[in-house]
């Protein structure tokens, strides 16, 4: 009887060592998913943040169309530049329609996807922002594309995903 209740406590031992390295290995591979796009969260936030900050520019001034294409070719790529440039021209003309973004951070990326000179990306931004009446957040998902070009990466099209 001894024998058995010590075969029965040694099997539970190693099934409790089992089952502690296993939850060990899931942690792991949440830990290593999560640090795995890093860089691409990074450049994806940074060219929506410097994207941002000359969209704010606007309010400074409106009649810089110039400096705001050349700097916005650096960041964006088409067919999104014909549309900045576009929206850029409607902006001028309504300013007030114009909400300020104070700040973003992409909080989740997923589904990274490279071809030979595009990236494809699901992502979440938290987007702290300022209207004329008030300020608010939002948290939007994007499926979002960039194109390498002169070395760089660049917005491509972004769409929101429902």
């Amino acid at each position: 009887m001894k024998r058995i209740l010590l075969f029965f406590l040694l099997l539970m031992a190693i099934a409790m060592q089992g089952k502690e390295n296993f939850a060990d290995a899931k942690a792991d591979l949440a830990n290593i998913e999560a640090s795995e796009y890093h860089k691409e969260k990074q450049v994806i936030e940074n060219l929506f943040k410097q994207r941002a900050a000359l969209w704010n520019s606007v309010y400074d001034d409106i009649n810089f169309i110039d400096k705001f294409e050349k700097e916005l070719q650096k960041l964006v790529a088409d067919p999104l530049l014909a549309a900045d440039l576009e929206a850029f021209e409607a902006a001028k003309n309504y300013p007030s329609d114009l909400d300020l973004v104070l700040d973003l951070k992409v909080i989740d990326i997923d589904d990274v996807i490279y071809g030979r000179t595009k990236m494809n990306a699901s992502v979440k931004i938290n987007w702290k922002m300022q209207s004329v009446a008030s300020y608010y957040y939002e948290e939007i998902d994007y499926k979002v594309i960039l194109i390498k070009s002169d070395s760089s990466w660049k917005l491509y099209d972004f769409s929101t995903i429902q």
